[in-house]
């Protein structure tokens, strides 16, 4: 009994984890990208000093996605990629006009969707989910021995 209780919150919290997922899926299919592009171009317009690597390990997106999505980047012309002098294998990676316009646009409309979202449901609800959703996260690593 107990431990249907258990396994019934987890479906049910996997469940809520594959909407979230798909939702914002979804919101980025509107700008023509798909969420992992969106979090790229936002994640490069955010940083001062962007390479692949820097990328991959900040958004946990694998280096081959990272790449697949930073090529047609620079086809669509949101990115430069420039010769890390200290490091001939790595690039530096830089929006263009074009891409920082994109990058400015999703971030205000995402942003704009999400603050009116947190204030309907209350700044304090809010904290407590990301809290116990950072609990959860804190318990897996410590019972998976990452």
């Amino acid at each position: 009994m107990e431990h249907e209780m258990y396994t019934g919150e987890l479906d049910r919290y996997f469940t809520l984890w594959r909407l979230c997922k798909a939702m914002y899926e979804n919101w980025s299919k509107t700008y023509g990208f798909s969420c992992n592009e969106t979090l790229v171009i936002n994640f490069i317009a955010k940083s001062s000093f962007c390479t692949q690597k820097h990328i991959s390990d900040g958004l946990q997106i694998s280096k081959q996605t990272v790449n697949m999505i930073l090529k047609r980047f620079e086809k669509e012309g949101y990115v430069e990629l420039s010769v890390n002098d200290m490091d001939k294998r790595s690039k530096f990676i830089k929006l263009t006009d074009k891409g920082s316009k994109a990058s400015a646009e999703l971030i205000a409309d995402l942003l704009s969707i999400e603050i009116d979202t947190v204030k309907e449901m209350g700044i304090d609800k809010f904290r407590q989910m990301n809290d116990v959703q950072e609990e959860y996260i804190k318990l897996f690593n410590k019972y998976a021995d990452f």
